[in-house]
C-alpha cells in the first residue's frame, strides 16, 4: 500500500494475471478505486464483483452492458466521463 496513491482505477480486472494474484490487495489499499467491468466479459465480471467486495469505503463500480474489454470500454461515453470525474 503506497499512500502516495490516491486513486486507482480498474478496467475489467482478473483475479489472476499470468500468476498474479489480486485477491485480498483491495483491503489494503486505502485509496478511492474506481472498477468497471461489462457484464458479458465474464471473467473479468466476476473478478470486478469480488475485487469490489474486498474494497474499503471510498470505492465506485460501473457495470457496462455488452462484452467490452479493458480500453475497449472506454468508447462507451458515460463510462468515459464518469472516469474522468473520478480521477480529477
Amino acid at each position: 500500500n503506497d499512500s502516495r496513491v490516491e486513486k486507482l482505477a480498474l478496467l475489467s480486472p482478473g483475479l489472476d494475471y499470468r500468476g498474479i494474484s489480486a485477491q485480498g490487495l483491495p483491503a489494503e489499499y486505502s485509496g478511492e478505486s474506481f472498477y468497471a467491468a461489462a457484464e458479458k466479459d465474464d471473467y473479468s465480471f466476476a473478478s470486478t464483483k469480488q475485487l469490489f467486495s474486498e474494497a474499503k469505503e471510498r470505492k465506485q463500480l460501473e457495470v457496462l452492458q455488452g462484452n467490452a474489454h479493458g480500453t475497449g470500454m472506454l468508447e462507451d461515453r458515460a463510462l468515459s466521463q464518469k472516469l474522468h470525474a473520478f480521477l480529477k
